[in-house]
């Protein structure tokens, strides 16, 4: 998840003021919460039963955020249009917690001996509603 505040500026590219460019400039903070659940057979003297052991994985990090939008305006309050973006974040450090049946381990804000680098583009349809 990314939570930051975001500037947007507007442009229209002809005459008529049909056609739109939007750019958006974000900073914040991403933040990532894996969650895992694994169940095994234990057997043994007393019989067959279910192992349970769940795993969380929590970090956050420093992120920007850029896109850019092309809208085509169809009524004085709608548009739509195709919009890109990419968003910069790299976890280098994170909190494991494993819970067992009889066991519990927590380790805080561990060191990754590999940054988790979670950067990505993305593309998607634009449907505005001005108002």
């Amino acid at each position: 998840h990314f939570l930051g505040p975001s500037v947007l500026l507007q442009q229209y590219i002809d005459i008529k003021r049909k056609f739109i460019v939007s750019e958006s400039v974000s900073a914040g903070a991403f933040f990532i919460r894996l969650e895992d659940q694994t169940t095994s057979p234990a057997i043994d003297q007393s019989g067959y039963t279910d192992y349970t052991e769940n795993t969380l994985l929590t970090a956050y990090s420093l992120a920007a955020k850029i896109g850019i939008a092309a809208d085509y305006r169809l009524s004085r309050n709608v548009s739509v249009g195709l919009g890109g973006g990419f968003i910069y974040g790299s976890f280098k450090k994170a909190n494991l917690e494993i819970r067992e049946p009889n066991n519990s381990i927590s380790l805080k804000n561990q060191e990754l001996t590999n940054a988790m680098n979670v950067s990505r583009f993305d593309y998607s349809f634009v449907v505005r509603y001005q108002y």
